[in-house]
């Protein structure tokens, strides 16, 4: 069976309060600023909120969270444990989630059937986070600066996550299973999707000698596969939580992207990566000769070794012996999209068909010269305009300038952001357009679950849930609404239900008689 595609993306937003005297001060003002811009943001959109609800799986969030499971549970307890954690956030109207994780302001996409719809709702969650950073400057008085980045510089990173629904078979040849032609498929892409998909570093948390990177987040990841997001982090993450019926939907959990500012770089990473997940549940790789299916002598070597590979021209061996490279990689996944897609890929839908075209330019200008992806690729654009800014000023790459602008690009605040900047003045090429970006700060997609989940907060205020379920407030008590189904609850199934339901009763027990 292949799934349509579901995917959505995460991104915590890196958080600076400069009016802080000291590192602890410091910590401790983005921490307690970040529930302020989540709180306001939320009512910016409209969201809801229940952080004394009681998780189903408490004891299992505890451990996740290091916190004691075993010991007696009371409601101050979970308040407590909540606002470690960060809370449960809010569900926005948008179909969005925006909450606090490990005292960063992180911002959920709906789940999004379309990588242009998946851009859009990207786009207007750093609009959300702008405009609630800059409302909580007029609360608190303090300057705010928020980026949409990876790194502190520190040693330390944070997330830029996507979710791709599967179904459980190739979850466990990806995730749980042993070595097998799908699962190197696999790791090969996610390791050397970089050179298009890499979000661009200056320097290096860990070593000194290190110019310039193709990815923010590849140094970070230490194992092949783990669980943890935090430390020790795997380029395969195991992590099994569906949030939908478990017997028919995986979430797969995929945490080595960077946060993209290019529109196309954002269309293309979940776009190609849906598209390749797609091939890999039709069993496309099985009868085919490529050498994407052989391992490779050393993943997080290659995964290291591309990211500070600027040019694009090393090769990495494979444990036949063989060498390739990043390059060659990613053409050979084009080429392979091209076979799936049939002649004039007609086999593709027009958005699949759409990502294919603009991923064949990418890998054409690649190869005959990456600086044509000036404004199209964000370590191409990012490396190009800071060095000209050096150039100008008569400073090399050691100056502490260099890693001053490459925070800059990634600023969301669009009247001081360097890529907005960029933008602008027309450097950028735009896929997403202004008025959709808008309509998606307000509006769920039409085409998931997220519509209903929106839809029903909206209407029957008092109601709250997370992703796959919804406490519908009734007159005198919440009844709980399974959204199980990723696919149940567009609003081509639902919304001449919703419309004829006048009271949550109505809504609940028409619901239960469609299922």
């Amino acid at each position: 069976m292949v799934l349509a595609s579901i995917f959505g993306t995460e991104h915590e937003y890196g958080i600076f309060v400069p009016s802080a005297e000291n590192s602890m001060e410091a910590y401790l003002a983005s921490r307690s600023t970040s529930y302020d811009i989540v709180r306001l943001g939320a009512e910016l959109i409209g969201g809801s909120d229940r952080s004394d609800d009681l998780p189903v799986s408490m004891p299992s969030l505890l451990r996740e969270y290091g916190l004691d499971a075993s010991a007696p549970i009371c409601a101050r307890d979970v308040a407590d444990a909540l606002r470690y954690i960060g809370g449960s956030g809010y569900m926005l109207w948008n179909g969005a989630r925006f909450y606090v994780d490990a005292g960063h302001p992180e911002y959920s996409t709906p789940e999004c059937s379309t990588a242009y719809e998946l851009l859009i709702a990207e786009k207007a969650g750093e609009r959300i986070v702008e405009a609630a950073g800059k409302k909580a400057e007029d609360l608190t008085g303090n300057r705010i600066y928020l980026h949409k980045d990876n790194s502190d510089r520190h040693g330390h990173s944070y997330a830029a996550h996507e979710n791709y629904l599967v179904t459980p078979r190739l979850f466990d040849l990806l995730v749980r299973a042993g070595e097998s032609g799908v699962f190197n498929a696999w790791i090969n892409f996610l390791v050397t999707r970089q050179i298009w998909a890499g979000a661009g570093k200056v320097g290096s948390d860990f070593d000194g000698g290190i110019i310039f990177q193709l990815s923010q987040r590849a140094e970070f990841f230490s194992e092949i596969r783990a669980r943890n997001t935090m430390e020790d982090r795997g380029i395969i993450n195991t992590r099994d939580n569906s949030y939908a019926n478990d017997l028919s939907y995986k979430r797969l959990h995929v945490i080595l992207g960077d946060a993209n500012m290019c529109d196309v770089a954002i269309f293309l990473k979940v776009g190609v990566t849906a598209l390749f997940l797609k091939m890999l549940e039709d069993d496309f790789f099985v009868e085919r000769k490529t050498f994407l299916t052989e391992p490779l002598r050393s993943p997080l070597g290659v995964l290291h070794g591309v990211s500070c590979d600027t040019e694009m021209r090393k090769k990495f061996l494979l444990r036949n012996g063989k060498r390739i490279g990043a390059l060659e990689a990613q053409e050979e996944v084009l080429r392979l999209i091209k076979e799936y897609g049939g002649q004039n890929l007609s086999l593709l839908s027009d958005a699949e068909r759409k990502v294919t075209e603009y991923f064949e330019e990418t890998m054409l200008r690649l190869r005959r010269d990456p600086s044509l992806l000036y404004g199209w690729m964000d370590h191409i654009t990012k490396r190009e305009i800071i060095a000209r800014q050096l150039k100008r000023l008569g400073k090399g790459w050691d100056d502490p300038l260099a890693v001053r602008l490459d925070f800059l690009y990634h600023d969301i605040n669009r009247s001081a952001g360097l890529f907005h900047k960029l933008y602008d003045a027309g450097q950028i090429v735009q896929i997403a357009k202004e008025s959709d970006v808008k309509m998606a700060m307000a509006n769920p997609p039409e085409t998931t679950r997220a519509w209903l989940r929106s839809q029903v907060l909206k209407k029957f205020r008092g109601s709250y849930g997370r992703w796959n379920f919804i406490n519908v407030k009734t007159l005198n008590d919440w009844q709980r609404l399974a959204l199980d189904n990723p696919f149940a609850g567009n609003r081509q199934v639902c919304e001449q239900l919703l419309k004829k339901s006048r009271t949550a009763e109505d809504f609940l027990k028409s619901w239960k008689e469609g299922e």
